[in-house]
C-alpha cells in the first residue's frame, strides 16, 4: 500500500543522507579501510594504508578532539593487527593507543565541564559539576601544556572556578594570540567567546583594567583574521570592538578599525552597522553634529 511505499522511500532516503554524510568524511572512511583490511590480513595494503593516515594526521595543525580520537583509533587497529600476526615483540602503539585515548578523555571532559559551568551561570541549571576540582587537581600534575587544546581549556576552568585569574587569563591569552594554528576555527572562537566573557565580568566587577586587555584581545585577533567567520565580521563584534575603543579612548584607532572592516561586513547590514558605528565615534569626540548626521542614515532594527 502507498503507506508501505512510503515508508520503504524514507527508509532509502535516510540511507542516502547517512552516505552522504559518511563520504564528507574522508578521515572515518581512511580508517574503516585500515579495519578493512587488518580483517583480511593483507599485510601491504594494510601498511600502506596506515602510513597515508598517520601522514594525513602529522600534517594536521589543529590538535582537536577529533584528532586524538583518530590517532587512537589508529593505534588501535595497528595493536590488533600485530597480536593476529602473533607478534611477541614489544608493542609501542598500546602505550600510544592509552595516551592518545587520554588526551581524547581529558579535552573532551574539560569542555564539556566548562560548557556545564558556563550554562549553570548563565541558565540557573542543575548541573553535576563536582569533579571540577578533581579534574584541574589530575590535570595540574598532567603535561597538559604539550596540547594546546587542552592547556586552553584548562585556564578556562580555573577561570570559571576563580582560581588564578590573572594568570591562567594570561596564559589563556598567549595561547589564543601565540598558536591560534593548533586550534580548529570552531574550537578558537568558543576559546575566544571564554575570554571576551571573563574580561567583560571583570570590568563589570570593577577591575577596569581588563578593558584594556580586551581591546588587546579584539586588535590580535582581527590582525590574525581568526575573528572573521567566512571572511566576514558579525555586525555584533563590529559593534562591540568598537565600544571597548570608545570607551578607552582610542579615537584614531577606532575610526580607521570602522572604515577598514566596513567591507567585510554582511552586505545587507553593512551601511546601517557603518553609520551607527561612525555616529558613537562623533558622539565620543562631541561632534554632535556629525553623529546626527550619521544617526540619520541608520534604519534602527
Amino acid at each position: 500500500d502507498i503507506a508501505t511505499e512510503m515508508n520503504a522511500l524514507l527508509r532509502q532516503a535516510e540511507a542516502f543522507l547517512g552516505m552522504e554524510q559518511y563520504q564528507n568524511h574522508e578521515s572515518l572512511r581512511d580508517i574503516h579501510v585500515l579495519e578493512a583490511f587488518e580483517r583480511r590480513a593483507l599485510e601491504k595494503n594494510f601498511r600502506l594504508q596506515l602510513k597515508r593516515i598517520h601522514q594525513k594526521l602529522d600534517q594536521e595543525t589543529a590538535q582537536t578532539e577529533d584528532h586524538f580520537w583518530r590517532r587512537y583509533q589508529a593505534a588501535g587497529i595497528e595493536v590488533r593487527e600485530m597480536l593476529n600476526r602473533q607478534v611477541r615483540t614489544y608493542d609501542a602503539n598500546l602505550q600510544e593507543m592509552v595516551d592518545y585515548l587520554d588526551d581524547f578523555y581529558l579535552i573532551s571532559r574539560l569542555r564539556l565541564t566548562c560548557e556545564l559551568i558556563n550554562r549553570q551561570s548563565i541558565l540557573s541549571g542543575n548541573y553535576d559539576t563536582r569533579l571540577a576540582g578533581g579534574l584541574l587537581a589530575y590535570l595540574h600534575n598532567y603535561d597538559h601544556e604539550k596540547v594546546p587544546t587542552m592547556a586552553a581549556y584548562y585556564m578556562v576552568l580555573r577561570l570559571l572556578i576563580g582560581e588564578a585569574g590573572a594568570d591562567s587569563f594570561e596564559r589563556l591569552s598567549q595561547l589564543l594570540t601565540h598558536e591560534a594554528q593548533a586550534f580548529s576555527d570552531e574550537t578558537w572562537r568558543e576559546l575566544f567567546s571564554y575570554a571576551q566573557n571573563y574580561c567583560i565580568r571583570q570590568v563589570r566587577a570593577g577591575e577596569a583594567g581588563y578593558l584594556a586587555q580586551l581591546l588587546k584581545l579584539y586588535r590580535s585577533a582581527l590582525e590574525t583574521g581568526n575573528i572573521l567567520e567566512n571572511g566576514l565580521l558579525s555586525v555584533w563584534k563590529y559593534k562591540n570592538i568598537a565600544s571597548v575603543g570608545l570607551r578607552l579612548s582610542e579615537y584614531a584607532w577606532v575610526e580607521e578599525f570602522i572604515h577598514k572592516y566596513k567591507p567585510k561586513l554582511p552586505e545587507d547590514l553593512r551601511e546601517n552597522a557603518y553609520s551607527y558605528n561612525l555616529a558613537d565615534l562623533h558622539y565620543h569626540r562631541r561632534e554632535y553634529e556629525l553623529a546626527l548626521r550619521n544617526l540619520h542614515r541608520v534604519e534602527f532594527t
